[in-house]
């Protein structure tokens, strides 16, 4: 796993879209975020802040293309919740859950925390090695999330085998 190629990558393509959001494209521009992409991935590196055996990104198509599948498919089912929150005269019941994992199940749990916060109506609260505290914003929402397909899922996000 090549973690400073991913950082830089990740630096470089935040740069590119304020670049593109601001409608400064320009050669200058491209240059200078290139130049400072790579120099703080060097220094952060140098400094020690990630390692080869980071988990800050992967370069991974498959972490990519989970995430990507997880946004799309909750983004306009939140856009929905956030309608019926507004709108609806049905009463909400926020929820706090207790989740507990299983010794047996391999996966990387910050992966499983990350699809928790993007799936519509949860939230996780509190993180240890038994299992997540999740708030929802209504039973139906945690209802909705399966566990086992996730995990399941989860065992072959990464591609390259860096978890």
């Amino acid at each position: 796993m090549l973690n400073i190629f991913n950082l830089f990558l990740f630096l470089f393509t935040l740069w590119a879209l304020l670049m593109v959001s601001s409608n400064h494209i320009s050669w200058l521009y491209t240059f200078l975020g290139l130049l400072s992409a790579g120099l703080v991935s060097v220094l952060s590196y140098k400094a020690k802040l990630i390692n080869e055996k980071s988990e800050l990104l992967y370069l991974s198509v498959g972490f990519y293309r989970y995430f990507f599948k997880i946004y799309f498919k909750n983004f306009f089912s939140s856009l929905k919740m956030l309608v019926n929150m507004a709108f609806s005269n049905k009463s909400l019941r926020p929820t706090i859950r207790s989740m507990n994992l299983s010794d047996e199940v391999v996966f990387n749990r910050p992966l499983l925390l990350a699809s928790l916060n993007m799936t519509t109506g949860i939230l996780s609260l509190n993180a240890n090695e038994e299992g997540f505290l999740l708030h929802c914003i209504d039973d139906k929402y945690f209802r909705k999330f399966n566990l086992a397909k996730t995990v399941k899922v989860l065992s072959n996000v990464n591609d390259d085998d860096s978890i």
